[in-house]
């Protein structure tokens, strides 16, 4: 991982700490945001070559949230998978009763060290070389501080990542 990336993710999470303290929470649609998730990567470069498939459903998922700190943690997701992962990737949302925004791939996803400290700051440091655990550690604060968890399912299919919080009312 680039020093620049270490140091974008750490001014990422000083922003959504900030912003978990000061910003008022608005009616979204967790669609939109992982639209933008998408047109982001996209732009930086973390898209690459791999091929990144775009799950949405017809109707709108709303959520009450901050559109900025849910588009960065799914970006860390989404950068995660990309360098981690094994395409086809997936990014999508969801609504099971909990809104969800997810992102699978066909890897095996971390390994279980990682997986037993998630979310916090530096802990893939000491297992990979191209990771510092800041993107989970975002990934999991900007959840929490919408009410929800950070998940994470392995399966015969691969992995995924999923950041489960509140569904709200459409008005």
């Amino acid at each position: 991982i680039s020093l620049s990336r270490v140091i974008d993710q750490m001014l990422s999470q000083a922003m959504i700490i900030h912003r978990q303290d000061s910003q008022a929470k608005e009616l979204l649609d967790l669609r939109e945001v992982a639209v933008e998730i998408l047109e982001e990567s996209d732009h930086d470069g973390t898209a690459g070559s791999t091929q990144v498939n775009l799950i949405l459903p017809d109707t709108e998922i709303p959520v009450l949230g901050d559109f900025l700190s849910l588009t960065e943690a799914g970006k860390n997701l989404l950068t995660n998978a990309l360098a981690h992962g094994r395409g086809p990737i997936r990014l999508g949302v969801e609504n099971d009763g909990l809104a969800k925004l997810w992102v699978a791939d066909r890897g095996a996803g971390p390994p279980d060290e990682i997986l037993q400290r998630l979310g916090e700051r530096y802990a893939g440091a000491a297992t990979s070389s191209s990771g510092h655990g800041l993107g989970l550690s975002i990934a999991k604060s900007v959840a929490e501080s919408h009410g929800g968890t950070l998940t994470h399912k392995r399966d015969p299919s691969g992995f995924r990542f999923s950041i489960d919080i509140p569904a709200a009312r459409s008005t």
